[in-house]
Protein backbone atom coordinates (compact mmCIF):
# COMPACT_ATOMS: atom_id res chain seq x y z
CA UNK A 1 0.00 0.00 0.00
CA UNK A 2 3.05 2.63 0.43
CA UNK A 3 5.06 1.89 -2.36
CA UNK A 4 7.63 -0.31 -0.52
CA UNK A 5 8.41 -3.53 -1.29
CA UNK A 6 10.73 -5.75 1.75
CA UNK A 7 12.42 -8.48 1.46
CA UNK A 8 13.41 -9.91 4.72
CA UNK A 9 16.02 -12.82 3.14
CA UNK A 10 16.32 -16.24 2.44
CA UNK A 11 18.02 -18.69 -0.57
CA UNK A 12 16.24 -18.92 -4.05
CA UNK A 13 17.58 -21.22 -6.70
CA UNK A 14 16.03 -21.22 -10.10
CA UNK A 15 14.00 -18.06 -11.77
CA UNK A 16 10.59 -17.47 -11.04
CA UNK A 17 8.03 -14.71 -11.91
CA UNK A 18 7.98 -13.18 -9.25
CA UNK A 19 4.43 -11.86 -7.95
CA UNK A 20 6.39 -8.09 -7.97
CA UNK A 21 7.18 -8.12 -11.32
CA UNK A 22 5.58 -5.61 -13.58
CA UNK A 23 4.28 -3.90 -10.45
CA UNK A 24 4.25 -0.47 -10.98
CA UNK A 25 3.07 1.08 -7.38
CA UNK A 26 6.39 -0.29 -6.15
CA UNK A 27 8.80 2.90 -5.65
CA UNK A 28 11.09 1.22 -3.26
CA UNK A 29 12.84 -2.15 -2.03
CA UNK A 30 14.09 -2.77 1.04
CA UNK A 31 16.39 -5.95 1.59
CA UNK A 32 16.90 -6.68 5.17
CA UNK A 33 18.66 -9.91 5.86
CA UNK A 34 21.07 -11.72 3.76
CA UNK A 35 19.35 -12.99 0.14
CA UNK A 36 21.37 -15.57 -1.99
CA UNK A 37 20.09 -15.61 -5.04
CA UNK A 38 21.93 -18.69 -6.75
CA UNK A 39 22.09 -20.45 -10.17
CA UNK A 40 19.12 -18.67 -12.45
CA UNK A 41 17.61 -16.62 -9.50
CA UNK A 42 18.60 -13.83 -10.60
CA UNK A 43 16.69 -13.40 -13.82
CA UNK A 44 14.57 -10.70 -14.19
CA UNK A 45 14.54 -10.27 -10.06
CA UNK A 46 13.38 -6.89 -9.70
CA UNK A 47 12.62 -6.23 -13.15
CA UNK A 48 9.24 -3.92 -14.95
CA UNK A 49 8.50 -2.17 -12.20
CA UNK A 50 8.35 0.92 -13.84
CA UNK A 51 8.16 3.43 -10.72
CA UNK A 52 11.13 1.67 -8.95
CA UNK A 53 13.62 4.71 -7.55
CA UNK A 54 15.24 3.22 -5.11
CA UNK A 55 16.59 0.16 -3.54
CA UNK A 56 18.09 -0.08 -0.01
CA UNK A 57 19.88 -3.19 1.53
CA UNK A 58 21.86 -4.31 -1.69
CA UNK A 59 24.88 -4.88 0.26
CA UNK A 60 22.55 -8.47 1.56
CA UNK A 61 22.14 -9.42 -2.28
CA UNK A 62 24.72 -12.52 -2.41
CA UNK A 63 24.65 -13.89 -6.15
CA UNK A 64 28.09 -15.70 -6.15
CA UNK A 65 26.78 -18.82 -7.09
CA UNK A 66 24.61 -17.23 -9.58
CA UNK A 67 24.90 -18.54 -13.03
CA UNK A 68 22.59 -16.03 -15.24
CA UNK A 69 21.65 -12.44 -14.27
CA UNK A 70 20.27 -11.14 -17.42
CA UNK A 71 17.00 -8.76 -17.43
CA UNK A 72 17.48 -8.17 -13.23
CA UNK A 73 16.54 -4.21 -14.00
CA UNK A 74 15.24 -4.85 -16.88
CA UNK A 75 12.70 -1.99 -17.09
CA UNK A 76 13.09 -0.42 -14.24
CA UNK A 77 13.36 2.94 -15.92
CA UNK A 78 13.40 5.38 -12.91
CA UNK A 79 16.34 3.31 -10.75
Amino acid sequence: DNGILTLNGGTLTSAHVYPWMGNTDITKVQITAPLFLEDSAPVGFLSEMTNLESITGMDNIDTSKATDMSSMFNGDFNL
